[in-house]
């Protein structure tokens, strides 16, 4: 006579959206720090901006715009985010900053 083996259960994650599938974090761009150097330009909506010395610019997330001057030339380190607050992108948030003619 055959044996019935219960069927092991499973929890569901508490959140839907969630892929139990993916085994380990797939890589991004948004996760590399970098450091850049650019002047102030304009605040933008809601963040200031910087002109890169590419010529691209930028929205600054979490620095505030009381902390800077319009032209002032800055050093920043963090990352690109692919969400933000501001609302002209690309938007990097600032992890470290300095002025570099204080």
């Amino acid at each position: 006579m055959a044996q019935n083996t219960p069927t092991p259960q499973v929890a569901a994650p508490s959140d839907a959206s969630v892929d139990v599938t993916k085994t380990q974090a797939e890589p991004t761009d948004y996760t590399t720090h970098v450091t850049l150097t650019g002047q102030v330009i304009a605040n933008g909506a809601t963040c200031p901006r910087l002109r890169l010395e590419d010529g691209q610019t930028i929205s600054l997330e979490r620095l505030a715009a009381r902390h800077l001057t319009t032209g002032q030339s800055i050093q920043i380190t963090g990352h690109f985010v692919e969400i933000s607050r501001c609302m002209q992108g690309p938007a990097f948030l600032v992890t470290a900053w300095q002025d570099m003619h204080p």
